[in-house]
């Protein structure tokens, strides 16, 4: 597994506007204009006269800049202001032979072992050797381990989970993870898609969802 695998998630200090961010945006002199809304899932958007505003990404200051640039097409030296009313909540997903599974909160140095203990694990049917690890990176990526969660080698080699990652839980010993993608994960991720096959670096089998 990658060595970031194998240290705690702690949030950034740099606060960055993030899909499902509530957003209040401001005009000083055209309140008319203002607005309160959530950032769409595509991390964009909507204001009175521009459309579509990508905001993902950004910070409130850098968000703020880029909104007074646009709107001084329109206005004569445009004051703007942008907050973050609410931020959305970090999550991950627990799926599979799991008698609680589904949406988790995720607290810093969350783990694998830990998410698992919270979601009743099947043991009778469950196979704990073969979990499969989902995890996003940037906008269309994902990549997908094997992970064995019986952690015999010690809870230290536990993996400390990221935002947005998703737990599988199998019911059968998974041999060709291809074919696990293939029956399961294509109901997950968007079919659009492009799968790449590789290899981490101890040789856990690993697709690139591109």
């Amino acid at each position: 597994m990658p060595p970031e695998f194998f240290n705690p998630y702690y949030p950034s200090h740099a606060v960055t506007i993030e899909p499902g961010d509530v957003l209040t945006v401001r005009f000083y002199y055209h309140p008319e204009l203002d607005s309160t809304q959530a950032v769409r899932p595509d991390g964009k958007i909507s204001l009175t006269l521009f459309q579509g505003i990508d905001v993902a990404g950004k910070s409130p200051e850098e968000l703020q800049q880029h909104l007074t640039g646009v709107y001084a097409k329109e206005f004569v030296n445009p004051v703007i202001s942008v907050e973050i009313e609410k931020k959305s909540s970090t999550t991950v997903f627990v799926a599979g032979q799991v008698a609680q599974g589904g949406v988790k909160p995720l607290q810093s140095n969350s783990t694998i072992g830990q998410i698992l203990a919270q979601s009743a694990v099947r043991e009778r049917d469950a196979d704990l050797g073969s979990v499969v690890l989902v995890r996003k990176h940037g906008e269309t990526d994902y990549t997908v381990y094997k992970v064995d969660a019986r952690f015999e080698n010690g809870a230290e080699r536990d993996i400390y989970l990221a935002p947005g990652d998703m737990v599988i839980v199998p019911r059968n010993t998974i041999t060709i993870l291809g074919d696990f993608v293939q029956k399961y994960l294509r109901d997950i991720i968007p079919p659009q898609m492009n799968i790449y096959y590789g290899l981490t670096t101890d040789l856990t089998d690993k697709f690139i969802f591109k």
